[in-house]
């Protein structure tokens, strides 16, 4: 173990994410189902597939932790695989711990109390015993390949951000209803409304959630793969940037629609666009502004081409901030380009084939 090439050793450990992400995603969906049934759900495979999908992102999380901290301790050059286990198994059990206390309070408050320390050390566990099992396949893994020089932790930024867009889904609901006035109208003075906006049921914004909440978590996902699995550094970039690009155009394009075609009745001399332009218009100009700052950093390099990014990350922040319910587009498109800007913080695939070549000998 000691002689392990460092290359080989975090090669190893970068796969092991893998089966983190399977094992956190069954065991949740386990646990969800369980849960669904004791609690008498008319629909317990739902309950399964929402606590699947956030059991995964939170294992995919624990993993980037982990790698980012052995990275940060030059833990693969050490001869100690205890330091190894050590943060394989603390970081993600606090991880873990945190996603799960969380969770619960949203979802299943009664649980809340007391599931962060089964879940903690259960992700200990399994934490320890995947890095276990890397420490004894790095000596006989074959050579590095030359997508080992791409980071974990790159695809960690696009699942972040779909996992605040849903914490924001609610905000997205809030403009819609009561900025935009979509599905809404205006009732009639003398009328129960007197005067004010009349709105439809809840069900009716069922299509806000599909269209823009389904699409910011499948933009999520979709960027977190190309961040995590495209060998070539720059075709990774170019496909992260137009997933912002379009994950800011989706949104913005279907609360116009919904602005100018979904507002029943409006006051007189007022178009239903109107209140688009004061309310979204100005986080729309920012959030555009910054999307054009990611496309021009692809005709350049090194510093530039960061600097333009950092720059359209600024940018995203903005637009938040200037309307909150732009969050699931903004932020997700944030994830994608922070994933694009990891990527460019990294050695180039053939520098890295000029690091991890030799396969005899220690590293000087």
């Amino acid at each position: 173990m000691a002689d392990t090439d460092p290359a080989r050793l975090r090669s190893a450990y970068s796969r092991m994410s893998w089966a983190a992400l399977a094992v956190g995603g069954i065991a949740s969906a386990v646990g969800g189902f369980v849960l669904g049934v004791v609690g008498g759900s008319s629909a317990p495979a739902a309950v399964a597939v929402v606590y699947a999908v956030i059991g995964a992102v939170s294992a995919i999380g624990a993993a980037g932790v982990v790698l980012l901290v052995l990275a940060m301790l030059r833990a693969y050059e050490s001869s100690s695989m205890s330091l190894r286990l050590a943060v394989a198994a603390a970081a993600p059990a606090v991880v873990v711990a945190l996603a799960s206390s969380w969770t619960a309070s949203v979802l299943s408050p009664p649980i809340a109390a007391w599931v962060a320390l089964p879940t903690g050390l259960f992700a200990a566990a399994v934490g320890a015993g995947l890095a276990f099992t890397a420490e004894r396949r790095a000596p006989h893994a074959r050579r590095p390949q030359p997508r080992d020089h791409i980071p974990a932790d790159a695809g960690l930024w696009p699942l972040a951000g779909g996992v605040a867009s849903v914490v924001m889904g609610p905000a997205t609901l809030w403009l819609l209803r009561e900025v935009l006035h979509v599905n809404c109208g205006r009732g009639a003075p003398g009328t129960e409304a007197g005067g004010g906006w009349i709105c439809a049921d809840g069900i009716s914004y069922l299509w806000a959630a599909i269209l823009l909440g389904g699409a910011a978590v499948g933009i999520a996902v979709v960027g977190a793969l190309v961040a995590y699995l495209v060998r070539n550094d720059r075709v990774a970039a170019v496909l992260l940037t137009l997933l912002a690009a379009f994950s800011v155009g989706w949104m913005l394009g279907w609360t116009w629609y919904g602005s100018s075609h979904l507002v029943w009745q409006t006051p007189p001399g007022v178009a239903g666009t109107d209140f688009w332009v004061a309310a979204v218009g100005p986080a729309a100009l920012v959030a555009s502004a910054a999307i054009g700052s990611a496309i021009t950093a692809l005709v350049f390099g090194g510093r530039t081409a960061r600097l333009l990014v950092a720059v359209a990350l600024g940018g995203m922040a903005v637009a938040t901030v200037l309307q909150p319910g732009l969050a699931p587009a903004t932020l997700v498109a944030a994830g994608a380009l922070g994933g694009a800007l990891r990527r460019s913080t990294v050695p180039r695939p053939e520098e890295s084939r000029a690091i991890v070549r030799p396969e005899r000998g220690s590293r000087t």
